[in-house]
């Protein structure tokens, strides 16, 4: 559906405004809200009181803004089901096993998640810790460690474990996983219950007030 603006030239009646939108699926005085003022004072003869023609207006449509498709989820491949762990340092997870990657803005060789766009993203990781490990985890937003959880060995043969953030990303702002020092994560070649998850809410316009970023 189009609406057409009828713009007043001359001197516009009193009572009728100075701009009014017809709805060209239609054409009829009932997309008018006051419709018989409307088809006594305009519409009739399409002419005002001083014999002017308004001018009819049908302005292009603003350019449609298409959302970018942006949406992974990842795993980490192995060819024995493992835990992996015990590092003397804090160690940045490569989930290598792509289930789902639109837009491509996962890297399953570095790890890495970039923006592509400037938005609002929802992020979310799962972690398995088998046979009785402490397993640490944490999303980094570049260098800044953003959300966290963590397995205490609670002595049950497997725990399961999952946290998740909701961030607000510039172009090029880069978010990756991180196990925590001497701790574990359970890697399987089947079932993928380690994962990382990460899709776009909705783009910000780059000069858009909605911002309330503080990390």
């Amino acid at each position: 559906m189009q609406w057409i603006t009828f713009v007043f030239e001359g001197s516009a009646p009193s009572d009728l405004p100075k701009c009014v939108y017809i709805c060209t699926n239609h054409f009829t005085i009932d997309c008018f809200l006051n419709k018989e003022r409307f088809k006594a004072g305009f519409a009739k003869k399409l002419k005002l009181k001083d014999g002017s023609v308004p001018t009819v207006r049908n302005p292009a449509a603003p350019p449609e803004v298409k959302s970018p498709k942006v949406a992974f989820t990842a795993s980490m491949s192995a060819t024995e089901s493992t835990n992996r762990g015990r590092f003397s340092t804090e160690n940045k997870l490569i989930f290598d096993k792509v289930l789902t990657n639109i837009g491509n803005a996962y890297d399953p060789i570095t790890g890495v998640f970039t923006a592509p766009v400037k938005g609002v993203y929802y992020f979310r990781y799962s972690g398995s810790a088998f046979s009785s490990h402490d397993m640490g985890l944490s999303i980094f937003k570049g260098t800044t460690r953003f959300v966290s959880s963590y397995e205490y060995n609670s002595g049950e043969r497997n725990d399961q474990m999952a946290n998740g953030a909701v961030m607000e990303l510039d172009v090029g702002e880069e978010v990756h996983m991180r196990l925590w020092i001497r701790s574990w994560i359970f890697v399987d070649r089947r079932y993928n219950y380690s994962t990382f998850t990460g899709y776009l809410l909705y783009p910000l316009d780059s000069t858009s007030d909605q911002s309330t970023k503080q990390i």
